[in-house]
């Protein structure tokens, strides 16, 4: 089955373009995955013969079929990077390594599977919480090198048919509104406008690079100002629920934080935001009791 492709989906920097680096910077087996392996798998994985195909199909078919489940999608993802495996010699590829692969990529972002925004935010909450559990909690591990990352797991058994048998989604919507009740109970400001901004779409790089100036309510709601460029003279608004702005504006006056001060500073600097280390520890505390399976939490990961 063919996934509809559409134009949008072909520039630079979204859906399939977006999904095809996320597939070459998880890649855990050696050697690393050029651009054109990783373009091939993913176009064989959507139902395509190669990136030629899909790009010349585009819009061809995407009002004629019916859309498929991002289940059935991932499962072709699979069956591609399994094929790849074996054509190419990569051996030190487990059953592991390739579901936690296929799990983060951002399916979401394809055109296909566009929903509405409140849809859409969950969508993308969901992966980014597996994103951070998936991430060391060790700060004085310092940077954690690629070539670590794809030797993390313990068992490399080498591939085989069993790996087209994926669990359920390592942490459903359900789960993310028993965490997020758990936060508005038990935790400070600083942990429910961390976590409500993580729940309502935005990226975790995005949120740690916020300002306290980025976040402002207008009428009924609140907006989120994303910064586009290295340069910062591109920015995006994301239309925020007015809590969110509420929560941000007293967390930032009894906090302190100055208009141009980072909103989530680091806690042994002021003048650097929080790492991502930091953000997944907060993150864990309210996960561990809001999941009830450990294995669900930590998403199967195992650390050596």
């Amino acid at each position: 089955m063919r996934v509809p492709i559409s134009l949008a989906d072909l520039r630079v920097k979204y859906g399939f373009n977006r999904i095809v680096k996320k597939l070459q910077r998880n890649w855990r087996g050696t050697p690393s995955l050029s651009l054109a392996s990783s373009q091939k798998i993913l176009s064989r994985g959507l139902g395509y013969e190669d990136l030629h195909d899909l790009q010349t199909s585009a819009d061809q078919h995407a009002k004629s079929v019916v859309r498929p489940t991002q289940d059935k999608v991932r499962d072709g993802i699979s069956t591609s990077i399994i094929a790849f495996c074996h054509s190419s010699k990569v051996t030190d590829m487990s059953e592991r390594d390739v579901d936690q692969l296929v799990r983060v990529l951002p399916l979401h972002e394809l055109t296909v599977f566009q929903t509405s925004r409140s849809q859409q935010a969950g969508a993308i909450a969901s992966q980014v919480f597996l994103e951070l559990l998936m991430r060391p909690t060790d700060d004085s591990a310092g940077h954690i090198s690629e070539g670590q990352l794809k030797h993390a797991a313990q068992s490399r058994d080498g591939l085989h048919t069993e790996l087209l048998k994926r669990p359920a989604d390592p942490i459903s919507q359900e789960d993310l509104k028993s965490f997020w009740e758990i936060v508005q109970r038990k935790g400070t400001l600083h942990d429910q406008c961390l976590c409500l901004g993580l729940l309502q779409g935005i990226r975790p790089f995005e949120l740690l690079n916020a300002k306290a100036h980025d976040v402002f309510t207008a009428d009924k709601h609140s907006l989120f100002r994303i910064k586009r460029s290295k340069a910062h003279c591109r920015s995006d608004q994301l239309l925020m629920p007015l809590i969110f702005g509420t929560l941000v504006g007293e967390y930032v006056r009894q906090a302190g934080i100055p208009p141009i001060g980072y909103l989530f500073p680091s806690s042994n600097d002021a003048s650097a935001p929080m790492s991502l280390q930091q953000m997944h520890r907060i993150i864990d505390v309210y996960l561990r009791e809001a999941i009830v399976n450990p294995s669900q939490r930590r998403a199967g990961i195992n650390r050596s």
